[in-house]
């Protein structure tokens, strides 16, 4: 999930798309909404600083993505997994939410692809 510092001139949804395409190559994004935001606190170095992470839900069809500089490895992986697979409450939050926007659209997909297909009556 990448995260990252907004830069002078972005605004969240620039920032979001910034960071995964340095994060993950990805830059072919398709933004289906803002998912929440995160707040919490750090110490470091004998001070307390205020933390709130926002999260997007993007859409892409690049698959060839790759792991950038500032991390070691990523990984495409199904809900369930990647579920088991963050440590944070909050964050499997937002990916529960995400996963339940996507299956609220194929199922709106669905309903209207049925509804094309259905012959006029008199």
């Amino acid at each position: 999930m990448p995260k990252g510092l907004i830069e002078e001139g972005e605004d969240e949804v620039t920032t979001a798309m910034r960071e995964v395409r340095e994060e993950t190559g990805v830059s072919r994004v398709k933004l289906h909404g803002k998912l929440g935001a995160i707040k919490y606190q750090f110490g470091f170095r004998a001070k307390t600083y205020d933390k709130t992470v926002h999260f997007f839900l993007f859409e892409t069809d690049q698959a060839d993505a790759k792991v950038g500089t500032e991390h070691d490895a990523m990984e495409w992986m199904p809900y369930e997994k990647a579920l088991q697979t963050l440590s944070y409450p909050n964050e499997k939050e937002m990916l529960s939410k995400a996963s339940s926007i996507i299956q609220s659209e194929k199922a709106h997909s669905a309903e209207a692809k049925m509804g094309q297909n259905k012959l006029p009556t008199s």
